[in-house]
């Protein structure tokens, strides 16, 4: 028995240890309102070393079990509420009624803004801009920037269909679109088949698309108006610019007539498909199963004269001319389909005083199509 009884002994300090090492408290935290006195639920209860953490019941009340002997820190934190901190020493379970706060402060925040007053004096409804600068900015689509696509992506504008140029003014068709350029009607203002538009975006200024409301100037309309401005040519030097596309190419040549007075602006564009399907059709044409390829071709011309004798005059010229072809032969049967817009306008702008002014446009438009069709020696033709 004398020999088992320092293993006895060893065996119980080692209990009684580990039994004052597992020793907890248990610290229950009520939250409430520091004016009204009611419970706040959901804050949250944080404690550090160790990092424990809870939530308060629908009471206000929380229970966190914590290793005694060690002193923390209690951090109570609520939505719209000032943080709270208490410091504290674990020696024995405690129950605690904390009270929070409300309100936070924020420092100043200053906001400065401009008034537009010209927008005051003009309101204007139901109406798109696009710059030139944000022209610029439109993703090339074949090697072409295209403004009505562009205008599909406003609100209230729904496409026609997938790669079309055609676009429904909240509900109204789309014949019922006036289209402008310089104030010059232009009559179903795309190419191939509605594909591409015929404004070119390099000799654009900007346009308007009036949703609703339109002006009296416009005598009313159906869907909407589209008020295309042409870009007047650079006065100080001579520049020119183009690009090749998948299936046009395009050139502008831009400079003064007369320095700071007289400019002029000039802008092209063709398409080369029936470059390619001319000499396919004639390599084949001999050949028994031989389908000819339809021949297609667009091009059209845009052409600008700015001038300014003095300060209260100014004087502009606006041309615009566009044709598609399209052309399907055999021998014996052969469909030839054209159609075309001409458009030009002369625009007098006068300042009478600073806050008044007069704006005289003369416009004349132009819209064409032909259709020959020949079978057999019958020529039919409609145009």
């Amino acid at each position: 028995m004398r020999k088992r009884f320092p293993w006895a002994v060893f065996l119980l300090w080692v209990s009684a240890f580990q039994a004052a090492a597992q020793v907890e408290i248990e610290l229950e935290v009520e939250v409430v309102d520091e004016e009204t006195g009611e419970p706040l639920i959901g804050a949250n209860v944080m404690v550090t070393s160790p990092e424990k953490g809870t939530i308060t019941d629908e009471y206000g009340k929380a229970t966190l079990r914590l290793p005694a002997g060690d002193s923390c820190t209690l951090e109570l934190g609520y939505v719209g509420y000032q943080p709270l901190e208490l410091r504290m020493f674990l020696d024995r379970d405690r129950s605690l009624q904390l009270s929070m706060r409300t309100g936070v402060a924020l420092e100043e925040v200053l906001v400065l803004g401009h008034s537009d007053q010209g927008g005051l004096r003009t309101p204007e409804m139901s109406v798109e801009e696009l710059s030139s600068s944000e022209v610029a900015l439109l993703p090339l689509i074949l090697g072409e920037r295209d403004l009505l696509k562009a205008l599909q992506l406003k609100p209230g504008i729904p496409s026609g269909s997938e790669g079309n140029n055609g676009f429904f003014v909240r509900g109204g068709g789309n014949d019922q679109n006036l289209f402008l350029l310089d104030g010059a009607p232009v009559f179903s203002p795309t190419h191939l088949f509605g594909f591409f538009s015929t404004f070119h975006t390099d000799a654009i200024e900007g346009l308007k698309l009036y949703k609703g409301g339109f002006p009296p100037r416009y005598g009313g309309r159906l869907s909407s108006i589209v008020e295309v401005s042409a870009r007047a040519g650079d006065r100080e030097s001579f520049r020119g610019k183009g690009g090749i596309g998948l299936l046009s190419s395009r050139l502008l040549v831009e400079g003064p007539l007369k320095k700071e007075k007289a400019s002029f602006l000039v802008s092209g564009r063709r398409t080369y498909i029936d470059l390619f399907t001319r000499p396919i059709n004639a390599a084949n044409r001999d050949r028994e199963d031989f389908e000819p390829i339809p021949n297609y071709n667009f091009y059209d011309l845009q052409a600008k004269l700015s001038w300014e004798p003095n300060e209260k005059d100014a004087f502009s010229w606006t041309g615009f001319f566009g044709r598609d072809q399209f052309k399907l032969g055999e021998s014996e049967f052969d469909f030839r389909y054209r159609w075309g817009n001409a458009a030009t306008s002369f625009r007098w702008n006068r300042l009478l005083s600073n806050t008044l002014s007069a704006n005289n446009t003369l416009s004349y438009s132009n819209y064409n199509y032909g259709i020959t069709n020949e079978i057999n020696g019958f020529t039919f033709f409609v145009g």
